[in-house]
Formats: C-alpha cells, structure tokens, sequence
C-alpha cells in the first residue's frame, strides 16, 4: 500500500506543476511597433500608455498584428517573463476602442441572433481577420 501512497502522490505533485505552470492571460491595449528587414517581420512590439512595450511571439496570431503598424490594438494573451522582457502569446486581437466609446448595436461576437443595426454601421467589429 505505501507504493500505491507514494504513486498518488507523485501524480498529485506532477498535477500542481502542470496547473502552477501555465500563466493566467491577460489584456494589452497600446500601439503596434514593427521592425522589419528585407521585407520580413523581425520583431512587434505593443506599448501601453504608460509606455511599458510588451513584445509579440511571431508565430501565426502575432504575426497578423503587422497589419496594424502604428495603430492602437487590445491583445489577450500569454505573458511570459524572459530575461527582463514581457512576451505575448496573442490569443486575440483586435483594434482597441477610443476612451469612453462603448459597443454599437450589431457589433460583438456572433451568436446566431440576428441585432437590428442603426443607419450608417457597418456589420462587424472583434477579432476577426487580424
């Protein structure tokens, strides 16, 4: 019985590492930066209002944000800390709204229902093809 204890136990500690391990997501709203060469996406970068810069890892999803050059964006994502650096693992983004303008009628996530639009919106709005 005290092997079957220490195997519960070893399961039950590697369990706490998986959970401890992951980073909870967060919200960054601020300005893209892009550096590029020769036409390649070397390094984006999103800095707050406060000016702290929070850089992106370029795989597919953070990729996409160079499209935004020098526009403000919201980004949820994973933090990461790494040798004095904040990166980003973007799960979304899209573009970030002015102070104090909230949601339109018609605009959010799609939920199958259909929202009476007023005159003059356009459809859309969220994370969608960035």
């Amino acid at each position: 019985m005290a092997g079957a204890a220490k195997a519960c136990l070893a399961v039950l500690v590697l369990a706490l590492c998986v959970v401890s391990a992951q980073a909870e997501e967060t919200s960054v709203s601020g300005t893209v930066a892009v550096v590029e060469e020769n036409n390649e996406v070397k390094s984006i970068t999103v800095t707050d209002e406060a000016g702290k810069a929070f850089s992106i890892v370029l795989d597919a999803k953070g990729k996409k944000l160079a499209a935004h050059k020098e526009k403000k964006v919201t980004v949820v994502g994973t933090p990461e800390e790494k040798e004095g650096v904040t990166w980003i693992t973007v799960k979304t983004a899209r573009p970030a709204q002015a102070a104090g303008e909230g949601k339109k009628t018609g605009e959010g996530k799609k939920t199958g229902k259909k929202t009476k639009k007023t005159e003059g919106e356009a459809g859309g709005g969220g994370d969608e093809g960035m």
